[in-house]
């Protein structure tokens, strides 16, 4: 923060003169956010004046990030719900959107992780075409909008299959934002997707609360 700036400096700062009754030096911050300095300004008893600077780096305030999901009817939240669809590994868009903005409009790297409660591998693909395809939205922060497999997977068939034993009749999507400022402070935030079978009237009725079980399967990074 700007008075931990002040301060810091003002531990630092050694102040020697050959005249008496030197004042008490100023410490005035030129910028209270980003890159900054601290002015260092005394006088000595027979009115020399001397004046230096030293190069701070604040940050008084977390980078903002948030991300949504919208449901099949458009509904935007940062927890929603779909319905399966059919045939195996479906892609869906669900408008999956995330933001993050640095609080001294410096920029940011930016880091979108996908995790799933399950596990699958057709063999033929790589893991993430199971799960989570990235696509260029063309917008100028470079973020990326993402394609999901809307289905649950089968251990009947012959592809690798994990289900999660707490959340039997559904596949849960995490999607982690995090973002990095130029001082190393980090913040995240989670939304959430769940894919629950055709049929079920009342998917609020399926329990997922329990599940604690997570594959990563997806990685994007971009600088804001």
């Amino acid at each position: 923060t700007e008075d931990e700036a002040r301060e810091c400096v003002k531990s630092t700062t050694i102040i020697e003169d050959d005249c008496h009754n030197t004042t008490v030096p100023a410490f005035v911050v030129t910028n209270s956010c980003g890159n900054s300095k601290v002015d260092i300004t005394v006088q000595d008893g027979c009115g020399n004046e001397a004046t230096t600077s030293v190069q701070v780096k604040i940050n008084d305030a977390e980078p903002y990030v948030y991300c949504q999901f919208a449901d099949e009817k458009g509904r935007v939240a940062a927890e929603v719900t779909w319905i399966e669809s059919g045939g195996p590994g479906l892609m869906k868009d669900p408008s999956f959107y995330y933001l993050a903005v640095d609080s001294c409009g410096e920029p940011l790297q930016v880091t979108v992780d996908f995790y799933s409660n399950e596990f699958e591998n057709r063999n033929t693909f790589a893991l993430n075409e199971n799960h989570v395809r990235f696509y260029q939205n063309g917008n100028p922060n470079d973020s990326a909008g993402v394609y999901l497999a809307m289905a649950m997977c089968d251990p009947g068939n012959s592809w690798i299959c994990i289900n999660d034993p707490t959340a039997e009749n559904a596949r849960l999507y995490t999607a982690k934002v995090s973002a990095v400022d130029s001082t190393g402070f980090e913040v995240s935030t989670e939304c959430k997707l769940r894919v629950i079978p055709k049929g079920v009237l009342d998917g609020m009725a399926i329990d997922t609360s329990q599940s604690t079980q997570q594959f990563h399967v997806a990685s994007y990074t971009s600088t804001f």
